[in-house]
């Protein structure tokens, strides 16, 4: 699985939401859909950054993502199911893993699209917390 296009691609939440009746949006209209369509870093408001920058930050973004799901897979595999599968990493038999963990009742695209969601998510709100922080000051400043 592309990792890139998950972050570009994925996300869910309940949080910072309110029900209008027809779906849940979030408090300045940002629906769902829109969360799981659009890029992370276009939720975080960075729009105008260079191709490298941007890059430079999905790379950050997607290692953060698989770092949540190598926790996920050690925390849920037993010592010895963690042996095995680290010898099949580390032989870059990543298709015989992916059946090992499947195997175990891992899916870990689903666990790299649910991870995807939650950084996309909490990146957005964390990005939403700076901008009314930086608002407050703008304003105080001005007074």
């Amino acid at each position: 699985m592309d990792n890139q296009n998950t972050i570009s691609q994925s996300a869910s939440s309940n949080q910072g939401t309110q029900n209008t009746g027809s779906g849940e949006v979030f408090d300045n209209g940002l629906t769902y859909e829109d969360i799981i369509q659009k890029d992370v870093l276009e939720l975080m408001g960075f729009t105008n950054l260079t191709k490298e920058k941007s890059d430079e930050l999905h790379q950050k973004i997607e290692v953060a993502i698989q770092n949540r799901v190598a926790a996920r897979i050690f925390d849920a595999l037993p010592e010895e199911e963690r042996k095995e599968y680290e010898r099949l990493t580390d032989e870059s038999k990543n298709k015989e893993a992916n059946d090992f963990l499947l195997s175990k009742g891992i899916d870990v695209n689903k666990w790299l699209t649910q991870e995807t969601i939650v950084i996309k998510l909490e990146l957005y709100e964390d990005g939403q917390v700076v901008k009314k922080r930086t608002e407050e000051l703008i304003k105080d400043a001005n007074k």
